[in-house]
């Protein structure tokens, strides 16, 4: 959407990369739940690393642009 389209810059990107790389690559990614609210679709999931668990949290409209995208670690 154009809200997500502002917040993910190229620096905001770029801070996504710093934070995520030393964490290395997943050991496991799974879907943790989805349902409908305020007009988005909520899809949430959990990714495992070797030292950390991170969950993730995509809204979506119902056409499938993402609204938001929120990381947190566990």
């Amino acid at each position: 959407t154009s809200n997500a389209k502002s917040y993910f810059t190229a620096q905001a990107l770029a801070d996504f990369r710093a934070g995520l790389a030393p964490l290395g690559k997943p050991k496991s990614f799974e879907a943790a739940g989805y349902q409908l609210r305020g007009g988005l679709v909520t899809r949430r999931y959990k990714a495992g690393f070797a030292h950390k668990d991170l969950n993730i949290v995509v809204r979506s409209t119902p056409e499938g642009l993402i609204e938001q995208y929120t990381l947190s670690a566990e």
